[in-house]
Parts: C-alpha cells; sequence; structure tokens
C-alpha cells in the first residue's frame, strides 16, 4: 500500500464540508501480495480507512470519495475487490478537522492479514501502535470494548451562528473516547447520549443539540470508531441556566450498539 499525494480542500465540485472541517484526498495505490494467491475484498472504505489528525480523532473515508476523478471504489459502492497479484490506483477523501495540522497518520485495518499505519506528518500515537496487542474476542458487554471520559466543559450563549433563547445557554462537553479491542464501534452519538441533570423532581435527560454538527469535533453523526484509537469529542447540549449548576453527566445508552 502506497500513498502518492495528499491534498486539502475547502470545496470539491461545488460542496462545502460540514462545520469546521475541510476535505483531505489521498491518491493511493494498493496490491494484492496474498500468499495464497487469492482476490482481497476490502468490504467497505468506510470501515477501514482512517486518517488520524494531531493524534486527537480517527477520520473515517468520507462518501465524498465518489466526487473524485478517480474514486479508489466504484461510486455508491463501499466495497473492493483486487484481483491477485494486481493492483488498484485511486483516491480517497476524508472529511477532517480544520485545526493547524501537527500530526497526520493513515490507517487500514485487516485482522486477518495486518493492519497498516503510514506516518505522514509526525509520529504515530503511542496508543494507536498498541492495535496489534488488543484482543480480538468480542466482550459480553458491549461497554467492555471502550471508554469514555469527560475531559472538560464550557458554556456559551452562541454556537456559530446560532444563538441560544433567553434564559438557557449551550453546554459544550468535552470527551474522551478509548477503543479497547480490535473492533470498530458502531455508533449514533444522536441516540445514544444524553446530558442527565440531578434535579429535586428526579432526573432531566436532555437531548444533543443538532448544534453540537458545527463545532470542531462535534460528535453528531453515525460513526465507525477505530480500533486503538483515542478519538476527541464534544457534545452540545442546550439547558436552562437555572439548571447550570446541577450536578450532571453524560448518560450513554449503548446497549444496542454494534462491533464490526
Amino acid at each position: 500500500m502506497h500513498i502518492k499525494e495528499l491534498y486539502f480542500f475547502s470545496k470539491m465540485k461545488g460542496l462545502e464540508p460540514p462545520g469546521e472541517k475541510q476535505y483531505m484526498a489521498v491518491t493511493m495505490e494498493i496490491e494484492n501480495i496474498t500468499s495464497k494467491k487469492i482476490p482481497y475484498l476490502i468490504p467497505s472504505i468506510h470501515n477501514h480507512f482512517y486518517m488520524t489528525i494531531n493524534n486527537e480523532g480517527s477520520y473515517p473515508a468520507s462518501d465524498a470519495t465518489w466526487i473524485t476523478e478517480k474514486p479508489l471504489s466504484v461510486p455508491g459502492e463501499s466495497e473492493i475487490l483486487i484481483p491477485a497479484g494486481e493492483k488498484v490506483t485511486g483516491t480517497l477523501v476524508f472529511l477532517v478537522s480544520k485545526d493547524p495540522l501537527t500530526q497526520a497518520s493513515f490507517h487500514f485495518y485487516d485482522l486477518v492479514y495486518g493492519h497498516i499505519q503510514l506516518p505522514i506528518v509526525g509520529k504515530i500515537g503511542e496508543h494507536l501502535l498498541e492495535v496489534n496487542s488488543l484482543t480480538t474476542v468480542t466482550p459480553v458487554d458491549i461497554t467492555d470494548a471502550f471508554s469514555m471520559s469527560v475531559t472538560g466543559y464550557s458554556d456559551l450563549d452562541r454556537v456559530d451562528r446560532y444563538t441560544t433563547p433567553e434564559n438557557t445557554l449551550f453546554r459544550v462537553v468535552e470527551t474522551k473516547f478509548d477503543s479497547k479491542v480490535q473492533a470498530l464501534l458502531d455508533i449514533h452519538p444522536a441516540q445514544r447520549f444524553y446530558y442527565r441533570i440531578n434535579t429535586p423532581e428526579g432526573p432531566l435527560l436532555t437531548k444533543l443539540s443538532d448544534v453540537t454538527a458545527l463545532i470542531p469535533f462535534g460528535f453528531m453523526s453515525p460513526v465507525m470508531l477505530a480500533p486503538a484509537s483515542a478519538n476527541r469529542a464534544r457534545f452540545v447540549y442546550q439547558i436552562s441556566n437555572q439548571l447550570k449548576e446541577a450536578p450532571a453527566e453524560i448518560w450513554g445508552d449503548v446497549s444496542s450498539g454494534e462491533l464490526k
């Protein structure tokens, strides 16, 4: 697997990226050198190709791949089939943070033939290099597959062009996800994570605000968390000013989440 060229775009084919993101296009070549000389199947570009930026977030290959002149997979089809002894060349596109770049690394995950991790800028984080030491056994409880910790929070009255209604605020909660297994955690944050405020009348659950999608590291849309990745993530919740001092926590329902 060889990376040939890498480009950043603020717009592709007239399409602007969502939130504080930019397009990162990678032109690459993959050769099938499997010892059994059989076709090599990559089931999905979204589940197997990741780009890590600043050792803070892992970003899967995006559907924007299919609007390039020569996408690595056929437009509309996620899988890639490489005949024995042959090569495929094309472009993958990742939606990544617009933060100043200090580190970048490319990651391909394959539990059968082995993972490939390529540094592009700077060094690969130690937590990513430890992926081979993680268990491949599916845990009985999905919560044994990853951990989440809250690292801080801030209160805002405005996010992007959206302001809060009177007597409310946006609470931005900083978190970090760590994967503990060699599997992909399939999760939909907007349906899973609530802000639970403990009041004298009982717990109050608040849904994730849509403005989460507009901030860097906003954790809003369905995502596949890569093996061994440490993912910085932000949740935004709209709460009452009167409850800002009340004890609270992130409450997650991951009982029906999946490992792939």
